[in-house]
């Protein structure tokens, strides 16, 4: 037998979504793992916590390569002579 789901408990669900763990929002909130899943997904509510990485400030381009920027003049560091 299931018991109710309470308006505090939905809200604390709310609240744990995307920053802590299933198990972590179900021990909390003192129900399954399973239960926590099934209520998530009838609100709607991902589960999958998001990343505490920072998104780069500068998009660093295929393959993480810093390509040069073209608005600048591009010069070479070669030795001329002077052909007399």
């Amino acid at each position: 037998m299931h018991r109710p789901w309470t308006d505090e408990e939905i809200t604390k669900l709310r609240s744990m979504a995307q920053r802590y763990p299933a198990r972590t929002i179900a021990a909390e909130l003192g129900r399954g793992v399973s239960a926590v899943a099934v209520k998530a997904h009838q609100l709607r509510l991902s589960l999958k916590v998001k990343s505490k990485a920072q998104k780069p400030l500068v998009d660093p381009g295929p393959a993480g390569f810093d390509w040069v920027d073209l608005s600048e003049p591009v010069t070479r560091n070669v030795l001329i002579h002077d052909q007399d």
